[in-house]
């Protein structure tokens, strides 16, 4: 989505709003001057969908006249222009607005001269804003931050001197850049002296590196930060590099390097030495090597000797990508020698073309048979399937071999097909064929119905499908929820965004939140796999006591794994680790005896022996705590935990269940050893008790225990706990007369900050609202209609990372989450509890 402006600048904030909301979009583009301070506040309620920002800087242009002689007594009045860019003061309040759901920001300064010199220039606010980054922006791209200064004549002192400051700017630039920013692309090597050493993601940009002399060269490779991942050099001229540099340069790079773009470098217009030199000098670890594009071959590098640098790829590789490089448009034959050619250890391959001129789908499909025994992936990502229709290019895919078991269309615009194309599309996939890479594709655009009946289509024999990067995590839970319930039950298990999805404590799989307990919420990215488990687990158990029983081979319980589960050697592990655990029902039986509770302290006891060597927290949920009623058993497994541990939870031990059981909770609090100072009560329905229900049960706490966790949310201090449900009279008659969920905590929050007027919240005391900036967007998003519903909000203040647990803000967010009609505990003194008697 690509706005000017200037287009929105005589807009009133909510039609502003909804224009960013349309159509849906994962990127926004703004192309201006970027003084207009409204335009840069309305950032603040960008839909959730929009990840990548770019800012496209318009210089101004500036014409003037003079007057050259004709003839000898002739004057002629010519125009003439200059350009000035001087960033806008409003340019750091333009990234200050960004919400926290933009990863990814480009920002793009570029003037060439053409007819007309760069006269002025002001890019101090640039520097500012870059500086001044949220820490949620991961990724920045600078590579078109680029002036000219070449006026016609160079030796101008004025233009020099220019030149000079602009240098000086453009290093203040580059080394402000933040340390939460892990990716960053430039055009300037130079800039790689400033970056800081946390760098993990590195993109030159056209910056012609390999045309710097040698000193400078050796320079700037021992720049390079030493946490690299990726680096890319995609057309920076390596075919100019003299070979001997290649064995001085290439080690300096991180011996953790695992993805290496060398396209566009023209390297087949070098020697076969060269390549092979290259090759035998790349970082050890390296995993994806792109090698697409670089030709024409020079007249003497004919098919032999690409063969000959072909079998010189490091055994470390296991994916390339050879497009470009003209391979499919020669003879069938030539193409198998050269797939042939390929390193058995290479395991996945990519085709990237847009199109390929003068082959039709017949000839392609010959051609994608001949593939290697030892390739299982095809990756067709950023090939927009060759230009073909689907009809042709399941013509290709129809006889490729069966060792290729994974399909990846990643990054094909699958999501502006229609519904008959995508259907056609994944219901004749090769029957081979069980996992699908569908990443990058913008299929939240297709909606639920779209959505489920392309996935019912999808060949019986597919089990795995990964749908990272399609925007899916910018949805609010309960929309997650009913586009995650269409996935077919043949799919075993299906990826989503790394560490951005998670289970909450009553399993539903949820966005993840930045203020969920990470112990208690663990963000994961492959799910369905996870919720099956889960929901077999207690079958399991029971089925896993009998397999060990009768001694059966590890071998065959894998594979029975492997079929439930589409489970990896790792992954069976793991689960075959988590079902030797016991689980004790949270109900517990009418009568207790010895033989009871002595199961309790034996599941209890293998937590503790199951422990890490290195393992600070210790999880006792689900054993059966509430059948303990002797104080030495207590004992028997308090004594057991190492001396390192200092969290324990008690999760869903079914405490809550009587009054039996709540007096053998207060025991086990009473008696927790004092190297204990976290603890975790979740799942106990605790976080409904208002605040004097929470005093009575925290006063069987001893002295020692700092923090408390009611919920899946970070834990806080017992006073704060209690603080958070403490409210104030003014609450209830803010909501007394409104029946709507979601109008109620727009007016707890409007009146948070006193309708965005600091004369108002001076005027109350209230002057040191911390958040005031975030709570006004979301209630903006409220009057706009990007929030429709409290679950949505209550999502979105989950965000919101708050220090002060008994301020008005975390007690609002309190109020909001957890007060019902019994649970009101209103007071005009903040600090006044009322004691009174657990209603169990």
């Amino acid at each position: 989505m690509r706005i000017k402006i200037s287009e929105l600048e005589t807009l009133q904030a909510p039609v502003i709003a909804k224009k960013y909301s349309q159509p849906l979009s994962s990127t926004l583009t703004l192309i201006g001057n970027f003084e207009n301070a409204t335009v840069a506040q309305s950032l603040a309620s960008l839909p959730r969908t929009i990840a990548n920002v770019a800012f496209i800087y318009e210089a101004i242009y500036k014409e003037e006249t003079g007057r050259i002689q004709a003839g000898p007594d002739t004057d002629v009045e010519i125009p003439t222009g200059f350009y000035l860019v001087h960033v806008s003061n409003n340019l750091p309040l333009y990234t200050a607005n960004l919400p926290f759901t933009v990863k990814s920001l480009t920002i793009k300064l570029n003037h060439n001269n053409g007819n007309y010199p760069l006269h002025e220039f002001e890019i101090d606010n640039l520097v500012k804003a870059i500086q001044s980054l949220r820490p949620t922006i991961q990724s920045l791209d600078l590579s078109n931050v680029y002036l000219d200064f070449n006026p016609g004549n160079s030796s101008h002192s004025y233009y020099a001197e220019l030149y000079r400051q602009y240098l000086l700017k453009r290093k203040q630039l580059f080394k402000g850049i933040p340390e939460t920013v892990l990716s960053v692309a430039l055009s300037w090597p130079e800039g790689l002296k400033f970056l800081h050493k946390k760098i993990e993601l590195l993109t030159l940009v056209q910056a012609n590196l390999f045309s710097l002399p040698q000193k400078k060269l050796i320079e700037l490779f021992d720049c390079i930060s030493p946490n690299l991942k990726s680096l890319s050099l995609k057309g920076n001229q390596l075919y100019r590099l003299q070979r001997e540099l290649l064995s001085v340069l290439f080690p300096k790079l991180p011996q953790n390097l695992q993805q290496l773009d060398l396209s566009e470098n023209q390297l087949w217009q070098t020697t076969p030495d060269f390549v092979v030199t290259l090759f035998k000098n790349l970082p050890p670890g390296v995993q994806v090597l792109d090698l697409s594009f670089n030709g024409p071959y020079a007249p003497g590098f004919r098919q032999n000797e690409l063969i000959r640098c072909l079998k010189e790829i490091p055994e470390s590789v296991e994916e390339l990508d050879i497009s470009g490089n003209g391979i499919l448009q020669l003879e069938q034959e030539k193409v198998k020698i050269i797939f042939n050619a390929l390193p058995n250890t290479l395991k996945r391959l990519r085709f990237s073309e847009q199109g390929l001129p003068g082959l039709n789908p017949t000839q392609l499909k010959v051609r994608f048979s001949l593939l290697p025994a030892h390739i299982d992936t095809l990756i067709f990502s950023g090939s927009n399937l060759f230009g073909l229709t689907i009809k042709d290019f399941l013509i290709l895919l129809s006889e490729v071999p069966k060792t290729i078991t994974t399909l990846d269309l990643s990054n094909t615009n699958l999501g502006e097909k229609t519904q008959e194309e995508l259907t056609e599309l994944l219901s004749n996939l090769p029957p081979h064929v069980n996992k699908v890479k569908l990443n990058n594709n913008q299929l939240i655009k297709l909606g639920n119905s779209r959505f489920q009946a392309a996935l019912s289509a999808l060949t019986k024999t597919v089990t795995d499908v990964d749908f990272s990067d399609n925007g899916f995590d910018a949805l609010y839970p309960e929309q997650f929820a009913r586009l995650s319930n269409v996935i077919p039950q043949n799919i075993k298990k299906v990826t989503f965004d790394a560490h951005k999805f998670g289970f909450r404590l009553d399993g539903s799989l949820v966005p993840y939140s930045n203020n969920r307990y990470t112990r208690l919420f663990k963000p994961t990215s492959e799910v369905v796999h996870q919720k099956e488990f889960a929901r077999l687990r207690i079958v399991l158990m029971q089925w896993m006591e009998l397999v060990l029983a009768h001694q059966l081979d590890n071998d065959i319980l894998f594979i029975i794994f492997k079929h439930l589960f589409n489970a990896s050697t790792k992954e069976f592990l793991h689960m075959t680790s988590q079902l030797s655990i016991k689980l004790i029902s949270t109900i517990p039986p009418d009568n207790i005896n010895d033989e009871k509770q002595q199961e309790v302290v034996n599941a209890a006891l293998q937590r503790i022996q199951l422990l890490e060597e290195e393992a600070y927290h210790l999880d006792l949920g689900r054993c059966g705590l509430n059948r303990l009623e002797e104080t030495d058993l207590i004992k028997t497994v308090y004594d057991k935990i190492p001396q390192r541990v200092y969290s324990v939870s008690l999760r869903s031990n079914g405490f809550q269940f009587n009054k039996k059981t709540m007096k053998r909770l207060f025991e086990i609090l009473v008696h927790l050893p004092k190297k204990i100072n976290i603890l975790d009560l979740s799942n106990h329905g605790f976080e409904k008790f208002h605040a004097a229900q929470l005093t009575l049960l925290f006063s069987h706490l001893p002295p020692w225990i700092k923090r408390v966790s009611l919920t899946d949310e970070k834990p806080l201090s017992p006073k704060s706990q209690v603080a958070r449900r403490v409210w104030p009279q003014s609450y209830r008659k803010l909501i007394t007369q409104i029946d709507d969920d979601l109008l109620k905590a727009y007016c707890i929050l409007k009146d948070y900050t006193k309708d965005d007027s600091p004369f108002w919240r001076f005027l109350y005391g209230h002057w040191n609202r911390h958040f005031s900036a975030e709570i006004t967007n979301l209630v903006k998003k409220i009057e706009y209609g990007n929030i429709t519903s409290l679950p949505q909000l209550l999502f979105e203040l989950e965000q919101i990372p708050l220090q002060n647990f008994a301020g008005s803000l975390s007690r609002r967010l309190a109020f909001l989450s957890y007060a019902s009609k019994e649970t009101f505990s209103f007071s005009d003194d903040p600090t006044h509890l009322e004691m009174e008697t657990l209603a169990l």
